[in-house]
């Protein structure tokens, strides 16, 4: 009987351990569901309350734009914990329009934009660059010397976003501070840069032509000058062109540069000097070279391209002199060379017309 009482009395205090064990996760699972529910409706009533606010803001900034509202209406409306998603809303506006509807998003913005010019130190990357953004296309022209100084920040990201946007603004006076910030951007695409750089016009070309010969310029900054005079088609850039690529070999990225302002700004006279570099030990060069020839060649250049369709070890060197040939509208040679049989054929035969 002893025996029994014990094993009875073993199982009721197991018993009411389970029964603790089994009521603490019971109110465990409780808590978490009433948390999530919690969560959830604040979540949503969050969602509603900004998409309601969104709504208010629509409304009052296309009233404002329509000229029927005064922007310091919709200024008012916003409170200090709104101010970086009303900034956020009034970008996606600012990226759509332009002249005086731009100008009145930028009054609406104006009271908002000395305060978040605080981030532009901020430690993070992403907020520096959201906060050049922001400036650069709610500020207009006034905050230029705030994105100035953002050209020198430690993220080339950022410093391009800065450039960008100077460059829509200032004009061929500011152009050397933007070339001098190149270096600073040798990681971002070179079209981008150049793409930015055309923007300050052709006010500034004469500053791109003289940068083009200095010799103390870096040789990407030279590569970006001539780029953007390709852009913006200077003609009277074709003499320093052909003065650099007589002494430019040694640099293959700024040959190929000069090699394509030239296709795009020279003249049949020009073609001499492009001659010579449809041998470079260079291959991308050689591509550029022979292209050249497409637009600036002729009679003297056939068996030049032919060769280098024939012979030159790069397969895409023979594409681009069988496109020159085209382009001088050498037919009978690219059928030849189609004829032959060998791996170049149907790169020439490709290019010849449909009826030919």
């Amino acid at each position: 009987m002893l025996f029994l009482e014990g094993i009875f009395g073993e199982s009721s205090g197991v018993l009411w351990a389970l029964i603790i064990a089994s009521g603490v996760l019971t109110i465990l699972s409780l808590t978490l569901v009433i948390t999530a529910v919690v969560a959830h409706l604040l979540s949503k009533r969050r969602t509603q309350t900004r998409q309601r606010d969104l709504e208010r803001w629509q409304q009052t900034l296309l009233d404002i734009l329509a000229g029927d509202t005064p922007p310091e209406t919709l200024s008012d409306q916003v409170e200090a914990s709104q101010r970086r998603r009303f900034l956020s809303f009034l970008v996606a506006y600012a990226t759509t329009v332009k002249g005086r509807a731009l100008t009145r998003i930028r009054a609406v913005a104006r009271p908002f934009l000395s305060i978040t010019k605080k981030n532009l130190h901020a430690g993070s990357r992403m907020v520096r660059a959201q906060t050049v953004r922001q400036i650069g296309l709610l500020g207009g022209e006034d905050y230029a010397p705030v994105l100035d100084e953002a050209l020198d920040d430690r993220s080339d990201f950022v410093s391009f976003i800065a450039f960008q946007h100077l460059a829509k603004w200032v004009g061929p006076d500011e152009a050397p501070r933007l070339l001098d910030t190149v270096p600073h951007l040798s990681r971002v695409d070179r079209v981008q840069l150049v793409s930015a750089l055309a923007e300050i016009g052709e006010e500034a070309v004469p500053f791109f032509r003289k940068e083009l010969r200095n010799e103390d310029r870096t040789s990407f900054e030279r590569v970006v000058c001539a780029e953007t005079l390709r852009w913006l088609g200077d003609g009277d850039a074709a003499p320093a062109a052909v003065d650099l690529l007589k002494t430019s070999d040694n640099d293959p990225e700024l040959t190929a540069a000069l090699l394509r302002l030239l296709s795009r700004v020279g003249s049949t006279q020009h073609a001499v000097v492009v001659r010579s570099h449809c041998r470079s030990d260079v291959s991308f060069v050689r591509i550029q070279a022979t292209r050249a020839l497409g637009q600036l060649g002729g009679e003297k250049d056939v068996a030049c391209l032919t060769d280098r369709i024939r012979n030159d070890p790069s397969r895409w060197v023979a594409l681009s002199a069988a496109q020159s040939l085209a382009e001088l509208g050498r037919t009978e040679q690219l059928r030849h060379l189609s004829d032959r049989g060998d791996d170049r054929a149907s790169i020439a035969a490709d290019l010849l017309p449909a009826n030919a």
